[in-house]
């Protein structure tokens, strides 16, 4: 995890875990500085109906920004209540509100919320859109905040403790190494289209392709309609670092194509043309061999989504099959919102940035798209927490960042769009000669020994002479304090601090 973000957990447990020592509780609440409290989870029969009847309602209609607020309260108050919430207040404000009066805070410009499922624990709630938490301002049902990235500074994260053997390590794509992606797509013609229109699939490919291959260290093969034998057996030939799959879900599981053996059967029993096979959430698992993707995309229409009381949805299917990462999403989505995620999503990882980080930004690409509404900063419907992502590393890295992509103060993985360093305030610079990050301060470019007191020898970061490398803006917004510039940089959004 990155070095700058305040991190805040809450282990959900299961009963068992209590035993007879009712002292623990049914939560237990950290922080970075070691901070601990504990409360019983207070979830009566009529906030469990409202909140599934919520969440019902988001997924088959279009919600407003005040209607997922009073979701997200629901949720909200289901956690964090008592101590509890006195404890995530006062992190919450002594990273944003007091760190400019405190040293000891100057050093966190991030905070993440981690909410750590763990087995056994009341069923219904994994499956709740956690993504849709809102804290509230005391006294106010309507000012507040969405912890799932409604700033720039804010994530959020579902951890699931590892279930088998070695699913808590990411191995790390090397420096030299391409990030291996398989696609796959797969419409058969019995289902209706994922857009609800005809769509050729080599074209959906090929924007796909286009949109997530903005980075020269990605590799992308894909396969096109594809039995389970020829997905299987194209998982094996590319040994993918992340299997990429586009197509429908549903109750946990997957559909591809029957073979032309299970075609022709099924016409002559049923005198019907059918193509869809559906897979179950087993079935899926048994997908992967190793070794195993580091990281599994499910951008299916209900590849999240479970239903009331049940585990037993792809997302965490996976996981349990010992997936370390899994993005999948919880409601339908169109494949141009889509797009515009994957984009986002896979130009940071690729550029060495947590994959929950880079979740956050994805989500923030789906809130802010002018396109939607007429606030182009509002939080008007679901699409930003549509995507839901399942960790159980901590260490959630896929790509070894490059050297020029990292400050060449601290080797914290920086942003090549921004002046400085988020980590140690660091200014730094691209070499006018290879485009290598570098710091103003050193005067000469460790990469190619340019020496920066040549005319022109350096351009500031953002200044129209950006390196040419995959941008991980990751940390948007997120400039240290540092001597005022002429460089034009982007503006701080700074969360809204909830006053007590």
């Amino acid at each position: 995890m990155s070095s700058e973000v305040f991190e805040c957990t809450l282990d959900i447990l299961p009963d068992e875990a209590i035993g007879r020592d009712k002292k623990l509780g049914d939560l237990v609440f950290t922080d970075s500085l070691g901070r601990s409290t504990t409360a019983d989870l207070e979830n009566d029969p009529l906030t469990e109906l409202t909140i599934k009847r919520l969440s019902y309602w988001v997924g088959n209609s279009s919600f407003q920004n005040e209607d997922l607020r009073l979701l997200g309260h629901y949720l909200f108050n289901l956690l964090f209540h008592s101590e509890i919430r006195k404890e995530l207040e006062r992190s919450y404000y002594d990273v944003f509100r007091d760190r400019e009066q405190n040293a000891d805070f100057r050093k966190w410009s991030r905070f993440r919320l981690v909410l750590k499922f763990h087995p056994r624990a009341k069923t219904d709630l994994v499956s709740y859109p956690w993504e849709f938490l809102f804290m509230p301002k005391r006294g106010s049902q309507d000012e507040g905040v969405f912890l799932a990235c409604e700033h720039t500074e804010l994530i959020l994260t579902r951890f699931v403790p590892p279930r088998t053997p070695g699913s808590d390590t990411l191995q790390k794509v090397g420096r030299d190494e391409k990030l291996c992606i398989l696609l796959a797509y797969c419409q058969p013609s019995d289902l209706p289209t994922i857009d609800g229109d005809p769509i050729d699939g080599n074209e959906v490919i090929a924007k796909i392709k286009t949109h997530i291959k903005s980075a020269e260290n990605i590799r992308i093969e894909d396969v096109m309609n594809p039995t389970f034998d020829e997905l299987q057996e194209a998982i094996k030939l590319h040994k993918p670092h992340i299997f990429h799959f586009v197509g429908h879900g549903k109750d946990g599981g997957i559909y591809v194509m029957m073979t032309a053996q299970e075609i022709k059967e099924h016409h002559d029993l049923f005198s019907e043309q059918k193509e869809s096979k559906w897979i179950g959430p087993k079935t899926v698992g048994a997908l992967f061999v190793a070794p195993k993707p580091q990281l599994v995309f499910l951008e299916s229409c209900e590849g999240a989504k479970s239903r009331a009381g049940s585990m037993s949805n792809a997302a965490l299917e996976l996981i349990d099959s010992g997936i370390s990462a899994v993005v999948a999403m919880q409601f339908e989505i169109q494949n141009g919102e889509a797009l515009r995620f994957s984009s986002k999503f896979y130009s940071l990882i690729s550029a060495g940035i947590p994959i929950d980080e880079a979740v956050a930004e994805g989500r923030r690409v789906l809130a802010t798209n002018p396109e939607h509404r007429d606030d182009a900063l509002g939080w008007n419907d679901r699409r930003f927490g549509t995507p839901v992502l399942y960790l159980q590393t901590k260490n959630a890295i896929i790509v070894e960042a490059k050297p020029h992509d990292c400050c060449p103060q601290c080797s914290d993985a920086v942003d090549p769009a921004k002046s400085f360093c988020p980590n140690c305030g660091c200014r730094i610079g691209a070499c006018g000669k290879c485009k290598a990050l570098i710091s103003l301060a050193k005067g000469e470019c460790k990469s190619c020994g340019h020496r920066l007191d040549s005319q022109g020898a350096v351009a500031e970061v953002g200044a129209g002479s950006a390196p040419s490398v995959a941008p991980a803006d990751a940390r948007v917004g997120l400039q240290s304090p540092a001597p005022t510039s002429t460089v034009n940089r982007s503006v701080n959004l700074r969360p809204t601090v909830l006053e007590p």
